[in-house]
């Protein structure tokens, strides 16, 4: 199976985990767009602002169903209804852009402002934006995709590339995912694993430790970036910089009978596959699930590292 193919297959899973990776979307894409009017704003007065561009640029670069930039979307309408705005969604399955076009959320967005947002999706590599000219996005977002690049400097200098004179990339990782420790609670029980730390050598992904603040530092530095250690709430308006934040949202309940779908994802191609119904049948006995409606639920929650990228002028 091709990997457009396997994330095609994955897309038709996705939804059921959509809000509980949707809600470090939603976070990190409200804080792009805040820094990214907060450097607008406080420009020191010898370097005065650029006007406006006739639309506000976002691109979500492997944007599966779209939601950070809708939500990056709505937030920049909610601060601006006057102000145009246009989205670029990319990502490497047509599945998910599928997914994205139709996504109700975008919907009820165009609705809401008919002529104020324009929407494009596009298929591209993470680490080949072909066609987006240099300096040409306002803001970029790149959430849950860094870890899939085979190299993950290489996509980030693709960030720093596309983004215009004071821009901003929130680009988002995993620090702690409870789903993928639940994964790794189950192959211990099945003997396929010794400890639960082990189903990280399982993922298959291209850049490895991205849940490590300092491999993240690491990659920016690589892509032309200046690190600044941690999240302060502003930001150096010459110097093109990265500042780091960690995400905690709330947690997201989940049936628990999905928990065997999202063994399709290309992510878990290495992991040996679970008899459905074992996996259930270990979470209930465990305790690990509570009922709802009489079906057994699961508590997904986590942390990510959202590291804010800000293009110098």
């Amino acid at each position: 199976m091709s990997s457009t193919d396997s994330w095609a297959d994955t897309a038709t899973v996705y939804q059921h985990f959509a809000g509980f990776t949707g809600s470090f979307a939603e976070i990190a894409a409200a804080e792009a767009v805040a820094l990214w009017e907060q450097r607008r704003a406080a420009a020191p007065a010898a370097t005065p602002p650029p006007p406006p561009p006739p639309a506000v640029r976002v691109l979500d670069i492997a944007a599966g169903t779209g939601v950070a930039a809708v939500a990056a979307a709505a937030e920049l309408l909610k601060r601006d209804p006057s102000r145009p705005v246009r989205l670029l969604g990319t990502d490497l399955s047509p599945a998910m852009l599928e997914k994205f076009s139709a996504s109700p959320a975008l919907a009820k967005l165009q609705k809401d402002h008919p002529t104020m947002l324009e929407v494009e999706t596009k298929q591209l590599d993470m680490s080949k934006l072909e066609g987006i000219p240099d300096g040409s996005v306002d803001i970029a977002l790149f959430v849950f995709g860094l870890f899939f690049a085979p190299d993950g400097a290489a996509a980030l200098r693709e960030v720093k590339r596309v983004l215009a004179p004071g821009g901003v990339a929130a680009v988002v990782t995993w620090h702690f995912n409870e789903f993928i420790h639940q994964l790794g609670r189950v192959l211990v029980h099945t003997k396929h694993l010794k400890t639960v730390d082990e189903v990280m050598d399982l993922m298959g992904v291209g850049t490895q430790d991205t849940d490590k603040q300092m491999t993240l530092t690491r990659l920016f530095t690589e892509a032309g970036f200046a690190p600044v250690p941690t999240w302060t709430g502003k930001s150096n308006h010459t110097k093109p910089q990265v500042m780091c934040r960690f995400i905690q949202p709330d947690a997201v309940p989940l049936p628990a009978k999905y928990m065997s779908t999202a063994m399709r994802n290309p992510a878990f191609q290495k992991m040996p596959q679970i008899d459905h119904k074992e996996m259930l049948d270990f979470y209930v006995e465990d305790g690990a699930t509570y009922t709802v409606d009489g079906e057994p639920h699961i508590d997904l929650y986590g942390t990510a590292i959202s590291m804010y990228a800000c293009a110098g002028r």
